[in-house]
């Protein structure tokens, strides 16, 4: 008898197993690849997002041209974007009325108490979490201003850990963020917006005094909004958002500032800094001058308040980061709309090539570096 047959029927014979295989890693479903048409763009998008940045996000607020400046090319600029603003419709929420009637009268809202207890403490515990992740970087005494930054991107529909699913569901994803984010920007917001880790710490020997973003300065000549979520309270210590209250209002002082600071600001751009005024500089950059804040009746105030504060500001008014003292910290989540901001076709173009996903993500805004 051929003694393989044999072997083989005996094998038959044999009872089932009834071991169990060691398990293995889990697997995750890779997302699915772009198909059609669109995958060879998709990777040249990939391939070229630094310079697709350049003409997907919205213009700069000041150009290089020294001379188109002082002809008028910023003043003509900003009506054209006052303009598209006010034929825009409002948007208003009647159980947001208090703070969308602050963000008209002030350009700021203060929500404090915005999370139930439980959930504030669940999002502090996540803050932490995340902090001590890989995610986060840090800077030591970042460009020589005293201040070490602690900055990370924190994923909202592409969540990594649940610290960031926590992050996500309490603060992108929370109505009142979108609702308010429309008010202000007169668009539907339906996508969560970028959010930032950021800490920032000055150590005991330190002082807080070269950063540019503590020199007064708007980021638009047009409505933009900026979101901050105190983690821990914020004091004119620790640097608190100072902001100045209603320099949202579009006027003729303020058209007066953006056409005389349009023509020193393209100088600096240009490197030009000899032929710039060293009185109307501040910490390396240029800045609004006396008779331009005494016009538009600027008026700093720092915006103090206790942890799981909201605050939500309109960024075409003037606004600063606060001076931190030697051993103290702020933590911030920060809250950041570009992708609604941006021109129509830099929207599609996200769409079509990142799937919805932010290509200026790695914006210096979008990773904390702002006041």
């Amino acid at each position: 008898m051929n003694l393989r047959l044999v072997t083989l029927g005996l094998a038959s014979l044999a009872p089932p197993s009834t071991s169990v295989a060691a398990p293995g890693p889990k697997v995750v479903p890779a997302p699915p690849m772009p198909s059609g048409a669109t995958r060879p763009l998709r990777k040249w998008a990939f391939r070229h997002k630094a310079k697709l940045k350049q003409w997907l996000d919205a213009s700069p607020s000041y150009l290089p041209y020294p001379l188109l400046n002082r002809l008028g090319l910023q003043v003509i600029r900003v009506l054209a974007a006052w303009w598209r603003y006010a034929l825009r419709r409002q948007r208003n929420h009647p159980e947001l009325a208090q703070h969308e009637a602050a963000l008209d009268r002030e350009g700021i809202a203060v929500i404090r108490d915005f999370l139930p207890s439980d959930d504030f403490a669940a999002l502090a515990a996540a803050y932490a979490e995340f902090g001590h992740s890989g995610r986060v970087t840090c800077v030591r005494n970042k460009d020589g201003t005293g201040v070490d930054w602690y900055t990370g991107r924190i994923d909202c529909g592409y969540e990594k850990s649940a610290a960031e699913r926590m992050l996500s569901e309490k603060i992108a994803r929370h109505p009142a963020v979108l609702n308010l984010a429309e008010h202000v920007l007169r668009r539907s917001v339906k996508e969560p917006p970028t959010l930032s880790y950021q800490r920032l710490v000055v150590e005991h020997g330190y002082v807080d005094d070269k950063d540019v973003e503590g020199v007064l300065h708007s980021d638009r000549y047009y409505p933009c909004v900026k979101m901050a979520f105190y983690v821990n309270a914020q004091e004119e210590a620790n640097g608190a958002y100072v902001y100045c209250r209603g320099s949202h209002r579009r006027s003729m002082a303020r058209l007066r500032h953006e056409y005389e600071y349009s023509v020193r600001e393209s100088r600096f751009l240009l490197g030009k800094k000899s032929r710039l005024d060293p009185k109307l500089m501040e910490r390396g950059r240029p800045r609004i001058s006396d008779e331009h804040t005494r016009a538009m009746d600027l008026s700093p105030s720092a915006i103090v308040a206790p942890a799981n504060t909201l605050v939500v500001s309109n960024n075409i008014g003037f606004h600063r980061r606060g001076t931190i003292s030697p051993g103290r910290e702020r933590q911030q989540i920060r809250i950041i709309f570009y992708y609604v901001q941006r021109p129509w076709y830099g929207r599609l173009a996200a769409r079509l090539f990142f799937r919805g996903r932010d290509p200026a993500s790695d914006h210096p805004d979008a990773m904390g570096k702002m006041a």
